[in-house]
């Protein structure tokens, strides 16, 4: 199993499509000695819940990082913990704004359960919630999916539907079993809730972040 691979990496290889959106695809076409397409991040299948605190220093580098929750996912998060969390488009900010604590908190429950994410810190601020559900086939390929995202931030983006395209996500991302699970769930829910401290109207008045 690629555990060691994927954060519950779903919701943000997921968040891609929002934060980064990607140009129109192109006619392919089959080049000599063309590097063939990468496969799809492998991402387990826990259940629960996970919360990290990502410490930024003034250079907006990762200065520590420390995980808190149980089970399987919280060790994939371990594996992972750090900007490569982040959202597609997040992680590749040139100049990410420090010092500065960001707690990212992550939940994976499956058909009739409900993710339930962990508290927000003393002193954080969120500045976006996505929710996911996706329906996979008994191969645990995404059939359908919905997606709903809200940036507090920013005026307007607050419970809003967005695209999800089951084609484009399996190109991205498979779902695997984890130990002990005999077959793939109906449909998996996730949750992803992201908060600074301080919060980004705190930064933005001081300065760190063009507004």
């Amino acid at each position: 199993m690629a555990a060691a691979t994927a954060v519950a990496i779903a919701p943000a290889a997921l968040a891609q499509n929002v934060i980064s959106v990607p140009p129109p695809a192109r006619p392919s076409v089959a080049l000599p000695n063309a590097v063939p397409p990468a496969e799809p991040e492998a991402v387990p299948l826990y259940a629960g819940s996970v919360s990290a605190i990502i410490n930024i220093d003034a250079d907006g580098k990762v200065a520590g990082c420390s995980v808190t929750g149980e089970g399987g996912l919280m060790e994939t998060v371990k594996d992972r913990c750090g900007m490569a969390m982040l959202p597609g488009g997040l992680d590749d900010l040139p100049d990410m704004p420090g010092p500065m604590d960001m707690q990212v908190s992550l939940a994976q429950a499956f058909d009739a359960e409900t993710p339930q994410l962990m508290p927000i810190e003393p002193g954080f601020s969120v500045f976006m919630t996505m929710s996911t559900n996706a329906a996979l086939d008994p191969d645990g390929a995404i059939t359908a999916c919905t997606m709903q995202m809200s940036m507090p931030i920013i005026p307007g983006m607050t419970d809003m539907d967005v695209p999800c395209d089951p084609a484009q996500l399996n190109g991205k991302m498979r779902f695997e079993l984890a130990e002990g699970q005999a077959e793939y769930p109906g449909v998996v829910h996730m949750e992803i809730r992201m908060a600074t401290n301080p919060s980004f109207e705190q930064m933005m008045e001081q300065g760190k972040i063009p507004k």
